[in-house]
């Protein structure tokens, strides 16, 4: 949150090309070396989704990793 948001995700998956893998990762507040990055909340599941399937058509293959703001080492293709 505050790094990247949706807008943004058509052009870097392009910018990975079609053979790239790329990981979303949820954030996990509460150990960031940046303080201010403490009190931000993580991002919805439904967010993470609609990265993903910006990102789909333009990246080889396109994971999320931690959803449900858990932080938990799950992975959806």
């Amino acid at each position: 949150p505050g790094l990247l948001d949706s807008s943004e995700v058509p052009s870097l998956a392009r910018w990975l090309g079609h053979k790239a893998l790329w990981v979303i990762q949820q954030f996990r507040p509460g150990r960031c070396l940046d303080k201010t990055y403490d009190g931000l909340k993580p991002f919805r599941d439904e967010e993470l989704q609609t990265m993903r399937a910006l990102a789909a058509g333009e990246v080889g293959q396109c994971l999320i990793r931690g959803g449900n703001g858990s932080g938990e080492k799950t992975w959806a293709t």
